[in-house]
């Protein structure tokens, strides 16, 4: 095993720590988007825009993890919403914190 995860294996655990969802499950949600800036900031860094490269890739990386979180709690929402209220506004309210502190992070 490395010696640390991988960005998206510490996310998927974290998330299951709140969710109670299946680790594989939580793996899929953190799944990079198609709609990836990556291919912009290679322009950029291309074009010799390093700082601006980086600085787009930092948004990216947070707007996924906090759209990540909000996915996790609607897989609760979706599961649990006529069978456990509860848990699914305990669980989304922890998602959506999580979220937002990702956001701050910007």
């Amino acid at each position: 095993m490395p010696k640390q995860q991988p960005r998206a294996a510490q996310l998927a655990r974290q998330i299951q720590a709140v969710t109670g969802l299946p680790y594989t499950r939580c793996l899929k949600l953190c799944k990079p988007s198609e709609d990836s800036w990556v291919g912009l900031a290679r322009e950029l860094r291309a074009a010799g825009l390093i700082e601006a490269a980086d600085h787009l890739l930092a948004v990216d990386a947070v707007t996924a993890e906090a759209s990540t979180w909000f996915s996790a709690g609607g897989e609760i929402e979706g599961l649990f919403y006529y069978t456990d209220n509860k848990r699914v506004q305990r669980t989304y309210d922890a998602c959506s914190d999580a979220a937002d502190a990702a956001l701050n992070w910007l």
